[in-house]
C-alpha cells in the first residue's frame, strides 16, 4: 500500500510540474507572438514610409527631366 501511495504521489507531482511547465510555455509563446507582431507592424510602417519616399523621389526626378 505504501509503495502504491508513493507512486501515486510521484505521478501527482509529475502532473503538477507538467501543468506548470505548460502554463509557462503558453505565456512565453504568447509573449513571443506579441513581440513578433509588434516587429512586423513596425517593419510594415517603415516599408510604407520608404515606399512613399521612393514614389516622391520618382515623381521629383521625373519632373526634373
Amino acid at each position: 500500500m505504501a509503495i502504491y501511495f508513493h507512486s501515486l504521489m510521484n505521478q501527482v507531482t509529475y502532473v503538477k510540474k507538467l501543468g506548470t511547465m505548460a502554463r509557462f510555455n503558453a505565456y512565453v509563446i504568447a509573449n513571443l507572438s506579441t513581440t513578433v507582431k509588434d516587429i512586423v507592424n513596425r517593419s510594415y510602417d517603415r516599408f510604407q514610409h520608404t515606399a512613399r519616399n521612393v514614389i516622391w523621389l520618382n515623381y521629383t526626378l521625373h519632373g526634373q527631366s
